[in-house]
């Protein structure tokens, strides 16, 4: 076939109905929804699976004595597979970071203790601040003129939504 033959049927039907082509994408969506549903079932079945097999096994070692006779690296890594954990670091927010656990209207910190604390620059906790603020939580910032690092950030109100 030469390359100005354009004769070639490649099997597409031109869609003259745009209705079905919506049609044809929310069905292709709701599969797509479907699929990540039964995927994340399987998934969070064959961990509870393996949190119970490697609890089974750690008590028929124990049973048996041989649990005494691991190393401390096997160990670990019976118990690990027994009792996960989450790997997600960092997920104390900022909020708390900042104003510790039970946050009291007047508390403060400096910026450099923010800098030490949550390794973010000012214009990050800045933008943190206006959000609080969005929520009703009210942080006010003083600034020292003669070193900025010791300018004071003061809670003054606290809201009724969640800070981040």
């Amino acid at each position: 076939m030469s390359k100005k033959d354009n004769s070639q049927d490649f099997g597409f039907e031109p869609q003259v109905d745009g209705a079905s082509e919506a049609e044809k994408l929310e069905a292709f969506k709701a599969s797509k929804r479907e699929s990540a549903q039964r995927f994340k079932e399987k998934k969070a079945k064959e961990k509870a699976d393996r949190i119970e097999n490697a609890k089974a096994l750690i008590d028929e070692l124990k049973d048996g004595k041989y649990w005494d006779k691991l190393s401390d690296k096997g160990k670990a890594f019976l118990n690990g597979l027994a009792n996960p954990t989450s790997n997600a670091g960092g997920t104390s927010s900022l909020f708390k970071t900042l104003f510790g656990d039970n946050p009291q209207v007047g508390a403060t910190f400096t910026l450099n203790e923010a800098f030490q604390k949550t390794l973010k620059g000012k214009a990050n906790i800045d933008f943190y601040v206006k959000k609080w603020a969005d929520k009703g939580t009210i942080v006010s910032f003083k600034a020292d003129a003669d070193n900025i690092l010791n300018s004071v950030y003061t809670l003054d109100a606290i809201g009724t939504g969640a800070a981040e």
